[in-house]
């Protein structure tokens, strides 16, 4: 095994958990995609912040976020006004019905979550989660 193995096992588990979920999503005609159902679990931990904060707590450009932020407000899943401070800037809100839409993302994620790491043991889950940890809060 080499570095890239490990990396291509990496994807491969991400791609598991997200054809899981979406095909359960799917079935009950909820659109989970990935930008979606993030932005509506960060709104619904700390509601009311800009564009620009979202983004970088998805770690993607504000502008990358824009055409999702569209479709959510149409669907009624969220909502913008602009900052009395700064005109220029979008301040973002959830709605009832996305918060609501977030329950069923974050009960059926669980739900996939829990089926994808079944074969491990409790221990073999912690030091799983330890390396990828370690892995990802590396400074580089």
């Amino acid at each position: 095994m080499n570095d890239n193995d490990l990396l291509i096992s990496v994807f491969r588990v991400g791609r598991l958990h997200t054809r899981l979920f979406h095909t359960v999503l799917e079935k009950d005609g909820v659109d989970g995609t990935l930008h979606n159902g993030l932005i509506l679990h960060l709104l619904s931990e700390e509601d009311g912040i800009t564009q620009k904060v979202l983004a970088q707590r998805m770690h993607i450009r504000p502008q990358s976020l824009t055409g999702a932020l569209e479709k959510l407000e149409k669907e009624g899943f969220i909502r913008r006004q602009r900052s009395e401070t700064d005109k220029r800037e979008q301040i973002v809100f959830i709605t009832g019905s996305g918060r609501e839409r977030n329950d069923v993302m974050t009960e059926e994620r669980d739900k996939t979550t829990e089926e994808l790491f079944r074969i491990l043991s409790e221990d073999e889950k912690d030091q799983l989660y330890r390396l990828l940890t370690k892995v990802a809060d590396q400074e580089l």
